[in-house]
């Protein structure tokens, strides 16, 4: 059901009022650094370089993740739907509103 409403319903550029109207108040909503959609993860902090989370390089990781998003991310709204479970975690409908308050960007992730 959440692909058909991804696909048929939401659309970006459109106002929080017409998400709400679709989807109803969401799970959880607050504002959030976001990284603008493509942005490129740097390996040195990309999860899938086992390496940087190794507990003697897990600080310098995170310090290092952490000014990645305040140099590139955006304040945004961030509005969360609960959609279904994975195998043991939840999945969330992501919506991301821009500064103006229309829909920039939307996802399902885990957890």
């Amino acid at each position: 059901m959440v692909q058909d409403v991804i696909k048929n319903q939401l659309k970006p550029g459109m106002s929080r009022k017409e998400v709400l109207d679709i989807l109803g108040k969401p799970y959880q909503e607050n504002t959030e650094l976001v990284l603008p959609k493509n942005t490129i993860i740097p390996d040195s902090i990309s999860s899938t370089n086992p390496e940087k989370y190794k507990p003697e390089n897990i600080d310098r990781t995170v310090a290092a993740a952490n000014k990645f998003y305040q140099l590139h991310g955006r304040s945004s709204v961030v509005m969360r739907y609960p959609v279904g479970w994975s195998t043991i975690d939840p999945n969330f409908l992501i919506v991301v509103l821009n500064n103006r308050g229309l829909v920039e960007q939307y996802v399902v992730v885990q957890g």
